[in-house]
């Protein structure tokens, strides 16, 4: 089924996994996090490593509530909503029920759709060289953009000119050619120190 043939409205939204683990990207990395893994996607990365969620038929309709019970098992406060790509979905009645019960909501997103309100924290991950909405750029508290190659430093130089002096800047590596970028990355950052390395931590320590 294609996204535009997918009905979804506020109150299911489409979900491949939810899963609890330590945040392994970014600022964030090693925090206790719960993890709500939205199915459908408008880009396909050759390097995604969800594929998975690029098919909504396979997702379970799943309402906030239920998520919020599920969360509620673990302990921890910070909820990361990722992909697939989370604001392809209206998300606002899920943001409130999650702060209602004083839920940290962390979005990871390409930023390639519309504005949402009310959410804590802004990760935005261009990819594929792809349309930005710029409005997502301005107010990301974090820019991580993922490095397969030199021209990709480029690209994260030009996102990093819309984004604010108080947002983190970070550079990673792509990871089936990390052994080979990552020397470079190093490189890149060493003379260029505002930004960051952000590593998949989460795959080293082999966790979800």
């Amino acid at each position: 089924m294609k996204l535009e043939n997918l009905h979804i409205d506020a109150n299911h939204l489409p979900v491949l996994e939810t899963f609890y683990s330590l945040q392994g990207e970014g600022l964030h990395t090693g925090l206790a996090s719960f993890f709500i893994r939205l199915g459908g996607c408008d880009l396909s990365c050759w390097f995604c490593d969800s594929k998975e969620t690029w098919n909504p038929d396979i997702n379970n309709l799943t309402t906030p509530f239920e998520l919020l019970e599920k969360a509620m098992i673990y302990d921890t406060k910070h909820i990361v909503l990722t992909g697939g790509e989370p604001i392809l979905y209206p998300l606002d009645q899920l943001i409130n029920l999650f702060h209602a019960y004083d839920y940290y909501i962390h979005l990871e997103t390409a930023a390639t759709a519309q504005w949402i309100n009310n959410i804590d924290w802004i990760c935005v991950s261009p990819k594929n060289h792809s349309y930005i909405n710029d409005e997502w750029l301005k107010k990301a508290n974090e820019l991580k953009v993922i490095i397969s190659d030199l021209e990709d430093l480029v690209f994260a130089e030009e996102c990093s000119k819309s984004v604010s002096d108080e947002c983190y800047l970070f550079l990673q590596p792509e990871w089936s050619k990390s052994k080979k970028i990552l020397p470079e990355i190093i490189k890149y950052i060493f003379n260029n120190s505002k930004w960051r390395l952000s590593i998949q931590t989460h795959k080293y320590l082999n966790l979800r």
